[in-house]
């Protein structure tokens, strides 16, 4: 059980609170025997050890219920009350709520543990905290320190007379905290509204704070809140009647000690003010669902079970007359229920309510009126023992006439009988009036109803002649709303203009005259007209195969005819049928069904009649034929489903509609749908056969059921066989529609019939043919191991090769430029030539394939195994899609002289076709000079030439130091003036030169450079007769160089050491 705290009083946390308490006991698993118990009152049922419900932990110390009071003591062991450590004494405790309230009281000895030593009283207390349903436990704390050093014992003395369970747990000595809270908390005094209430101080404070509220508020949050000074106690003046109230007080102590925890609750009811005349309960307000019966009514049990409060629940006729709200008592219970009322001696009071049960017999209920809520004073009896049946709410009246005024109990007492029937009393609407004059009038019925009129009659009480009617919608207000008729002379009246099966409330009121005036409305009157076709002759006719939805048809007020026969599957037969009638189609075989969802009726019940010889005399009707009760998929599964065959094409059948009668509710009634399926013929043949996955020698067919059936046989052979007489037969049985037929011949076309087996002696006709051809044998080539080896070069005429009836293997790549899953690919390979580029193509002509895909792929690890496939590295959809040219090409570029290529063609969106591939050589693409030759070299020049590569027209001559590199640095020299070589000018005298020259074929497209070719140009020199007579000499202080010669100087070139010019032209 969860338990839950009202009050939480802690003094400080568990660790400090144990360490300086002088003692806990926690009851967990006995009553130590340090502690003493006393069946002080000797009637043998005293304190003991309980398991579950504790406040904390395992268990507890609980006392049961005895016949007299109690006086039984659970004594504490000896403990030395010590200022400041063990001055305060606390326990938990509860019981049975506020039906059993416990009282206790808390005492003191200084003596001994003998009942008589426990001479000083600590509190007298009365808990009606919940622990049986709620786990409710009340904090209680008394103050100790008057004991100082003082060895005590503590006593729980329970008192209570004819309570049920008193619990204690989590007894402890600990230390008074420095703002003790106040203790015995009392009230006396106390009306509906008001109370006085007092207390024992903590301590020497003077201030206090009183809050007080519903129960289980929290004090620290919520409440109404008294500040109290001077004096420990106060008056509340502002409490609600009926309900139970919870108060808190809490020490002010000031000088720095703060305030105190809250004391309490102290727990009360507040009594109700009595009601006043008239006085009207409908249990609408202030009640909780599914609860015992409370507020200002209390009650009296006399066995088993309480009046329960109910708001929701209709079953067992448990919806409320009126309203939303009622009471009701269970099977094998009996009690009374009070409520106070104020009357005015000699005035003549009626008392009226309405109750129903859920059976015929075994409920009864009784009226009286006394001076308490007590059933030993309920002596003046207003209504005696009056039986109760199901149906409608019976109104059950009796009037008094108080001798003297003042305030008294009226009381009603129900009884439910034990056994299987009846489970529950239902009771609502009660009422208290000044019996009137104009008596209303009783006994109303139905005495005729149709589909749009009721003939309503009534018991006049006096000798009134007039009345007023009034009907409507279930639960409208007959004082303000309905539509109404007025009647003279005749107690009864016929309303018209109905709507067909429709439920009314009706009300009938006397009308006096004079100075009686009207009386009080009789009712309601549960009317329901008649659905269209409550009568076999009114049946309506339902077209076959036109379709029901929602909720068309009801059986809702509908009757049973004289002789009306019972379908022989009626379980629990109603007595609200409705009749169909149809006409039998072609076929002879229907479905009758209610197996619709969307309807209020979840309970059918269905027969199907041959025609009646006179639909008014139900003992014509013809023979059943067909019977379902609940054959129903739908909702709760009890809708139904009537299968009938080898009806008479155009003969009219009759179908009844009856509600299911549930023992809690009677004849089940509401909406529903219906409609009559035609099923055709009784094995209908196969249709909408087709083929699919079809191989070389498999083939999957399938087809349309024609009905329901689950097994066929599917006949094939050659085209224009005769299935009835040749053919190869397959039956399928498996409870999966469909087959696939194996060991066909390749390239083969068959034709196949289905028909159905509906049972051991019913087959339908063979199905249309219909037919399918299997694929060829796939190619040669069709995995990858068989992979065709094209020689590079080697011409394709005449559309070599095919992909028709190819097939894909497990993990086969999809090309990457393929649209598609590839479908019917075809494998080649070839081995890269020394130029390691080629074409791949197959833009041939002719060509059978229309549009191809081309991937190629460097070699696989394992052929057999298409995960290991090397890396594509070319692939081509269309040579030229604008063109319309849709064959591939896919150019390669250095490939691997030697090695091994594969090749994967597909036909786009599975193309099938005969083709062409070749496999060109496009040899190096740009092929490098050779044989570079250096001639006529001089000092500062050289002349270049080699043979080219191909046809080239341009060439780069890169030169520089002997060791460089081309690609990087060097005197780059463009030759492209149609003559093949260049002379290479300005080079410095006596140097190493290296030289290197490529092919230039276009704008994108260069050889390799080829080289170094290595030359040295020649040493500088001068003749020596150019040289006589020629002096120079420096002048270094005017930088000047002063040369002279035998003939005239026209030109000066100057060298440094290494051979490079520095000065001249």
């Amino acid at each position: 059980m969860k338990n839950t705290v009202l009050v939480l009083v802690m003094l400080f946390s568990i660790t400090s609170w144990q360490t300086t308490a002088q003692f806990l006991e926690s009851f967990d698993t006995e009553i130590p025997r340090e502690w003493t118990v006393v069946d002080n009152d000797g009637q043998g049922t005293t304190w003991q050890y309980h398991a579950g419900d504790a406040y904390r932990g395992p268990g507890e110390a609980r006392i049961n219920f005895e016949t007299n009071a109690h006086e039984d003591y659970l004594i504490s062991p000896q403990f030395t009350v010590n200022i400041g450590a063990s001055d305060l004494v606390s326990f938990y405790a509860g019981g049975s709520g506020l039906a059993f309230p416990e009282s206790f009281d808390v005492k003191l000895s200084t003596t001994g543990a003998d009942p008589s030593d426990f001479t000083v009283l600590l509190g007298t207390e009365t808990t009606i905290s919940d622990v049986d349903d709620l786990g409710e436990y009340i904090n209680y704390t008394y103050n100790l320190s008057a004991y100082d050093r003082q060895q005590i014992y503590i006593a729980i003395v329970a008192t209570a007379s004819s309570a049920f369970h008193f619990y204690v747990d989590e007894f402890s000595v600990e230390a008074l905290p420095s703002c003790p809270k106040p203790s015995n908390i009392n009230y006396e005094n106390l009306t509906a509204t008001s109370l006085d209430i007092n207390w024992s101080a903590g301590n020497t404070e003077s201030e206090w704070i009183v809050k007080y509220g519903l129960k289980g508020f929290d004090p620290e949050t919520a409440g109404s809140l008294i500040s109290v000074t001077g004096t420990p106690n106060t008056t509340i003046n502002d409490l609600e009647q009926g309900t139970v109230q919870d108060i808190y007080v809490k020490a002010v102590c000031g000088n720095g000690n703060g305030e105190s925890e809250f004391a309490g609750p102290l727990r009360l009811v507040t009594p109700c003010l009595p009601a006043t005349i008239p006085f009207f309960e409908g249990f609408e307000n202030g009640y909780t669902h599914n609860n015992n019966l409370d507020g200002c009514w209390t009650q009296e049990l006399v066995m088993n079970s309480y009046w329960i409060a109910n708001n929701t629940i209709t079953d067992h006729n448990r919806a409320p007359r009126t309203g939303d709200w009622d009471i009701f008592l269970a099977y094998g219970s009996e009690a009374w229920m009070f409520y106070p009322i104020e009357v005015q001696a000699g005035t003549n009071y009626t008392l009226t309510f309405y109750a129903r049960q859920s059976n015929t017999e075994g409920a009864n209920i009784a009226a009286s009126y006394g001076s308490t809520d007590s059933a030993i004073d309920m002596i003046h009896e207003i209504v005696p023992t009056t039986e109760i049946t199901e149906g409608d709410y019976q109104e059950v009246s009796g009037t008094f006439v108080p001798a003297t005024s003042g305030i008294f109990y009226i009381g009603i007492k129900g009884h439910v009988n034990t056994g299987f029937f009846p489970f529950y009393m239902t009771l609502d609407d009660i009422s208290i009036t000044e019996t009137q004059t104009c008596l209303k009038p009783t006994g109303i019925q139905i005495d005729a109803a149709t589909d749009t009129t009721a003939d309503i009659s009534w018991t006049p009480e006096g000798s009134e002649t007039d009345w007023l009617v009034k009907y409507g919608e279930p639960g409208f207000d007959p004082e303000t709303e309905g539509d109404s008729a007025q009647v003279r002379d005749n107690p009864n009246v016929s309303i018209t203009n109905l709507i067909p099966a429709h439920v009314y409330n009706v009300y009938v009121q006397a009308q006096c005259g004079g100075g009686d005036g009207n009386s009080f409305f009789s009712g309601p009157l549960t009317l329901k007209t008649r659905p269209v076709n409550d009568n076999l002759c009114d049946a309506t006719r339902l077209i076959v195969d036109a379709g029901c939805s929602g909720s068309s048809f009801t059986n809702v007020g509908a009757t049973l005819e004289n002789n009306e026969p019972q379908g022989s599957c009626f379980d629990a037969p109603g007595d609200q049928t409705v009749w169909f009638s149809f006409e039998a189609p072609a076929s002879g075989n229907v479905t009758v069904t209610t197996d619709f969802e969307g309807g209020t009726l979840e309970d059918t019940e269905v027969a199907v009649y041959d025609t009646p010889s006179d639909c008014s005399n139900m003992a014509t009707l013809g023979m059943e034929v067909g019977c379902d009760e609940d054959g129903g998929n739908t909702g709760t599964g009890f809708l139904s489903v009537v299968t009938l065959t080898g009806l008479t094409e155009g003969s009219t059948y009759y179908i009844q509609v009856n509600g299911f009668v549930s023992f809690n509710d009677g004849t089940l009634e509401g909406t529903f749908c219906i409609e009559v399926q035609d099923n055709g013929v009784s094995c209908p043949p196969p249709t909408d056969i087709t083929f699919e996955n079809i191989t070389v020698t498999t083939a999957d067919v399938n087809w349309t059921a024609g009905d329901r059936e689950n097994e066929w046989e599917i006949v094939y052979g050659e085209p224009g066989f005769d299935p009835n007489a040749g053919g190869t037969s397959v039956i399928d049985n498996d409870g999966v529609l469909g087959e696939t037929l194996i060991n066909l011949n390749a390239d083969t076309t068959y034709d196949v019939y289905v028909r159905a087996l509906c049972n051991s002696n019913d087959m339908s006709e063979f199905s249309h043919v219909a037919s399918f051809t299997t694929r060829m044998s796939p190619p040669v080539n069709d995995n990858l191991c068989n992979a065709i080896r094209l020689i590079v070069d080697e011409v394709c005429t005449g559309n070599t090769y095919t992909n028709i009836a190819a097939t894909v293997e497990r993990d086969e790549p999809e090309g990457s430029c393929f649209l598609q899953v590839p479908t019917n690919t075809v494998w080649f390979t070839f081995e890269a030539p020394n130029s390691g580029n080629v074409t791949v193509t197959t833009n041939i002509t002719p060509s059978d394939l229309i549009d191809s895909q081309m991937a190629v792929y460097q070699a696989p690890i394992d052929c057999a195994d298409l995960n290991t496939m090397g890396n594509e590295i070319g692939c081509n959809d269309d040579v030229d899609l604008g063109n319309n040219e849709l064959l591939s090409a896919v150019v390669l570029t250095e490939l691997t002289a030697g090695e091994t290529y594969y090749v994967q063609i597909n036909g786009n969106a599975g193309e099938e076709g005969d083709f062409c591939i070749e496999v060109h050589d496009d040899g190096i693409a740009c092929p490098a000079p050779t044989d570079i030759a250096v001639s006529n070299i001089t000092a500062n020049s050289a002349e270049v030439g080699w043979i080219a590569g191909g046809n080239e027209t341009e060439w780069e001559i890169k030169y520089g130091p002997s060791g460089f590199d081309p690609d990087t640095s060097g005197v780059s020299v463009i030759d492209n003036d149609g003559l093949l070589g260049e002379t290479l000018s300005n080079l410095d005298a006596n140097t190493n030169y290296d030289l290197y020259v490529r092919a230039v074929c276009d704008l994108d497209t260069q050889s390799d450079f080829v080289g170094p070719e290595s030359f040295s140009t020649m040493e500088l020199y001068i003749s020596t007769e150019n040289f006589s007579n020629f002096s120079y000499y420096p002048n270094p202080v005017k930088n000047q160089l002063t040369l002279t010669a035998n003939a005239p100087i026209e030109n000066v070139l100057i060298y440094n050491l290494l051979g490079q010019r520095i000065m001249g032209a």
